[in-house]
């Protein structure tokens, strides 16, 4: 019989990754609003570069962001614990140290969950601006590659300021009214 574990903590990927599939929408209607700013041309490419970048880097990017960012944390994590056995991280720099896979801290996971959210889209927004400029780069020939890595920059600052607010509002709202719950 396989017995659950249930000290194992909260993989952030199982809950950002549905999440930012959910937000998929109004990222690419921000992006292509961007993109049309600085482009000319056919409105119907720059559409569908923008929408297959987006599924590619939400599909594979933010993967790719929460391996890294684990790895990072597990490496992290012992050198602290490495260099000062005895210290205990204060409960408010959890999210941030260990964002990637939070500890099973049940009475403080109403905070810590959009808290590490916030913080992961730091890396998802690295890893999906270099992967949607490849990928739009690929399908909008007429545009330089330089050009078009200026416009994904723009485009993913203003889309990952949107989720940031809708981040950042998610924890608010946890704060404030599932504190104690």
């Amino acid at each position: 019989m396989i017995m659950p574990i249930a000290d194992v903590g909260v993989p952030m990927l199982a809950i950002q990754w549905p999440v930012m599939f959910l937000t998929l929408i109004p990222v690419i209607l921000i992006e292509f609003w961007i993109v049309c700013r600085r482009f000319q041309g056919s409105r119907k490419t720059l559409f569908w570069g923008v929408c297959a970048a987006n599924i590619f880097s939400t599909a594979v990017g933010i993967p790719l962001a929460w391996i890294v960012m684990t790895i990072l944390e597990m490496g992290s994590v012992d050198l602290v614990h490495f260099v000062l056995p005895r210290f205990d991280l204060p409960i408010s720099l959890v999210p941030i140290i260990q964002s990637p896979w939070l500890p099973p801290y049940e009475d403080q996971l109403y905070w810590m969950i959009p808290c590490a959210s916030v913080i992961l889209l730091i890396p998802s927004f690295f890893v999906s601006t270099w992967m949607e400029s490849v990928t739009c780069a690929r399908m909008w020939k007429q545009q330089t590659k330089m050009d078009v890595r200026a416009a994904l920059w723009s485009a993913n600052l203003a889309s990952y300021a949107f989720l940031f607010i809708v981040g950042t509002g998610w924890l608010l709202w946890s704060i404030l009214f599932l504190k104690g719950t």
